[in-house]
């Protein structure tokens, strides 16, 4: 009997410490991949907020180019700051302000991502970097833009609970990422050397599309073949249709820094990042016609651009549209279930007060402008594609797409041969 009652209780350690492990191996596995999911969602949330953050940084640099109002340095250390915390808040990440055990922490950056100091030196070491929220935005001269600082590196944090590992108590876990962006120029592609790059305040919708009869835009449900490759001519022309009507027709953009289309035309004066929201602007196309043709060629031009002789301009290109009294922010939610995508709220009336969320910048070779008005015959018949047969479009825009410019991707200190108007971008490095 006693060693009945004896072999009964081993029997039971056993199985309570098989139990134990059993549980031990499914909180591992319950646990363990929440921690994963934890870590994938805190990587995006640093990714986003190093994203704004140095969005922040650009948009100052774009305010300087446009001769708008600048921020102090303490305004902007200000507003990188919050740009990152609204960014944390989304993803659920520990706040970026300093000072709090815990915390996510924010530091600046050059061009190359390098950490810098409060003085604009570069360093290695996150106890000499220059934190966000410190109340200034480092100076630098070297791979920087407009003499500050170029980048952020968000180090984000976040602590979740358990469901299976408390039992062996273990309640919180914490998930830490770092990612790195930074902002610049542009590099000009294929711009003469004289002229540089212009970038046209004019927009067009990703997917390759044309007028309506009633002069509407009718969307198509591809994305335009670009780039195209030389040889250019008839076969690979292009025909970006002017549409008079209809939310999304066609937007002439207001950069704010010119007094009028042709002049922005002429004299490109913006440097916008992307993707991003642009208004539209009421102009008078029948101004800009001979603006716009200042940078018309030919097919036999084209691929001599890099000798002078031709040049490719850029133009910015949509994927959604809004109806709003204010900017929308870069973060607004858009409803893809139409094309083009719309924000929440958007008012299908339409009107002058239309923001476009352009995605990417093409680099356009024109071979011919037409938006003077009372353009069908050109702009329904060959060369191009797709030719709107008998629409009745106000106008188009015939050349060739050679580049697109889309982020992330190279970002230099220069600005480049386009001068002022060569196009900002946002890039993630790490």
């Amino acid at each position: 009997m006693n060693r009945r009652h004896g072999h009964v209780g081993q029997t039971l350690v056993i199985f309570v410490m098989s139990l134990f492990a059993i549980m031990a191996m499914v909180g591992l596995v319950i646990d363990g991949g929440n921690a994963y999911a934890q870590q994938r969602s805190t990587q995006n949330g640093s990714d986003a907020a190093a994203e704004a953050g140095a969005t922040m940084l650009i948009r100052n640099v774009m305010a300087a180019a446009a001769g708008g109002s600048v921020l102090t340095s303490a305004q902007l250390d200000n507003a990188v700051l919050g740009a990152a915390n609204r960014s944390a808040a989304g993803h659920n990440l520990q706040p970026f302000d300093p000072g709090t055990p815990g915390n996510s922490t924010a530091y600046y950056t050059d061009i190359l991502g390098n950490l810098l100091t409060p003085a604009g030196a570069t360093t290695t070491s996150t106890g000499a970097a220059a934190i966000v929220g410190s109340g200034s935005v480092p100076s630098c001269a070297t791979n920087c833009v407009g003499g500050r600082a170029a980048g952020v590196r968000a180090d984000g944090s976040k602590s979740f609970g358990t469901l299976i590992a408390r039992a062996i108590g273990i309640s919180t876990l914490t998930a830490s990422s770092t990612a790195t962006a930074v902002g610049g120029y542009a590099p000009p592609t294929n711009c003469s050397a004289p002229e540089g790059c212009a970038l046209l305040p004019v927009t067009f919708a990703t997917n390759a599309g044309t007028c309506t009869g009633n002069n509407s835009s009718a969307f198509g449900t591809v994305p335009w073949p670009w780039p195209v490759q030389a040889p250019y001519g008839a076969a690979n022309e292009s025909i970006l249709a002017v549409c008079g009507t209809a939310q999304g027709a066609f937007g002439f953009l207001d950069f704010g820094c010119a007094p009028n289309l042709a002049q922005q035309i002429s004299n490109p004066c913006a440097t916008i990042s992307f993707p991003t929201w642009l208004q539209t602007q009421p102009g008078n196309t029948n101004a800009v016609e001979n603006a716009l043709n200042a940078y018309a060629g030919s097919a036999a031009t084209v691929g001599t651009y890099e000798d002078g002789v031709d040049q490719i301009v850029y133009i910015p290109f949509f994927d959604a549209i809004c109806s709003a009294r204010n900017a929308p922010a870069n973060n607004t939610v858009i409803d893809t279930s139409t094309y083009p995508g719309v924000c929440a709220g958007n008012n299908p009336g339409g009107g002058n007060n239309i923001y476009y969320h352009v995605v990417y910048f093409l680099g356009f070779a024109l071979d011919r402008a037409y938006v003077q008005g009372n353009n069908n015959p050109a702009c329904n018949a060959a060369p191009g594609s797709p030719v709107p047969g008998g629409n009745g479009g106000t106008g188009c825009l015939k050349g060739w797409g050679t580049v697109v410019a889309q982020g992330p991707g190279t970002v230099t200190s220069n600005p480049g041969q386009g001068g002022p108007g060569t196009p900002l971008r946002i890039q993630l490095i790490k």
